[in-house]
């Protein structure tokens, strides 16, 4: 068990990586496999553009988005188990200058975009287009994806392998992706995040069979999940009723509990230090929401994303609330 174990540890690495990395994670007791799965990603990012994501983060430590996790998860389980993560952080920027209206006349951009498509075609990958907000656990959840199926999370930094030496970038775009093709065998699932899609080309989006899905704010049940997480991460005890109709992403939920820990005051005093996205982009976001409207399948819930879907469905009167609507309708009639 402990050599099958050592044959993954090792799987793409050169013979001399290899028995570089074996020979260092000898121990008194044995060999050590975590001890060789270090000096394996230490070796993958000698590779510039390759790090390896050492993050512990599984889907149950994410609130919300529940939709694109149980998606997931059938991928990471069903027939055509990929044997890593490829995780693209903020892929519009990356592929910007791709596109001559964007313009990049060193012809980098354009080489590197060239090779991604030829590679992602030549390998029979695909992957997931992860579209929405800051904040919205878009990065979170491609993070999480390798963990919650024990195989490797590789971030590829597509800006990292380029280089002011003439024909080093494309050398470097090269090995990147040899890399991958080794370390995953062949077979890699690509996850890759964006807060707009203008500027990725219609052929690369296509790369990506799996689908694009709009990540939306969370809503109010959502947030609560979220809020529970962070409240016992942080071990915090306050009352999150008083913020409960903040319309803030996950993101401002954990900046929110961390200030709080931080400073040791209350949750309320904390989110005086917080302008929502929601307020400061919200242009951008209905713009982002209008592109959005039912062109692709939503994270939270089943179907195409439809801006106007209101999750945050209003509670049904009772009480004094309820006598005085019942006394407004007698008043009219």
């Amino acid at each position: 068990e402990t050599m099958t174990k050592a044959v993954d540890a090792v799987l793409g690495l050169s013979a001399f990586e290899a028995e570089q990395a074996i020979s260092m994670s000898f121990t008194s007791k044995g060999l050590s496999v975590p001890n060789l799965w270090q000096q394996k990603y230490k070796a993958i990012e000698q590779t510039p553009g390759l790090k390896i994501y050492r993050g512990t983060e599984r889907f149950i430590d994410i609130g919300g988005v529940t939709f694109i996790k149980s998606f997931l998860t059938k991928i990471l389980r069903g027939r055509s188990k990929p044997c890593a993560i490829v995780f693209l952080d903020e892929l519009e920027k990356s592929v910007a200058g791709s596109k001559s209206a964007h313009g990049d006349n060193t012809g980098v951009s354009q080489d590197i975009h060239k090779q991604l498509l030829e590679h992602m075609q030549n390998t029979d990958a695909t992957g997931i287009i992860m579209l929405g907000p800051p904040g919205t656990s878009k990065s979170l959840i491609s993070k999480a994806a390798g963990n919650e199926a024990g195989i490797p999370t590789l971030e590829f930094d597509l800006g990292g392998v380029k280089s002011a030496n003439v024909g080093a970038s494309e050398h470097n775009m090269r090995q990147a992706l040899k890399v991958i093709t080794t370390i995953s065998n062949g077979s890699a699932l690509y996850l890759a995040t964006c807060n707009s899609i203008a500027a990725i080309s219609p052929e690369l989006r296509r790369r990506f069979r799996l689908g694009t899905f709009m990540f939306p704010l969370p809503t109010q049940e959502e947030r609560a999940a979220i809020w529970k997480i962070y409240l016992e991460k942080y071990q915090l005890t306050d009352s999150t009723a008083p913020l409960s109709a903040h319309q803030w992403t996950g993101a401002e939920i954990r900046q929110c509990a961390d200030i709080a820990w931080r400073l040791n005051i209350p949750l309320e005093e904390a989110a005086q230090y917080i302008v929502p996205v929601a307020v400061s982009a919200k242009a951008a976001i209905d713009d982002l929401y209008t592109v959005a409207n039912g062109a692709y399948l939503c994270a939270s819930y089943c179907g195409p994303f439809n801006k106007e879907y209101k999750e945050d469905k209003p509670s049904a009167p009772t009480g004094t609330r309820r006598m005085r609507m019942i006394q407004q309708k007698e008043a009219k009639a």
